[in-house]
């Protein structure tokens, strides 16, 4: 199950697309849904907050 749900999540993140139909499928899902959404999120943050670290980084040499 988590496989299938996190497929889903990757295609939340097709810009292409609309992801209508894909967040339809999440709500069906349910609370199973939730862990891996939660990760993705985390995934998300920490990539924003390591490059903004590198941008203040960049600045001080």
């Amino acid at each position: 199950m988590t496989t299938h749900i996190e497929r889903l999540i990757r295609q939340l993140d097709d810009s292409s697309s609309p992801s209508y139909d894909t967040r339809a499928e999440l709500i069906d899902i349910g609370p199973d849904a939730i862990p891996a959404i939660i990760n993705d999120l985390a995934d998300r943050a920490q990539v924003i907050l390591y490059s903004q670290f590198w941008r203040v980084d960049a600045g001080r040499t």
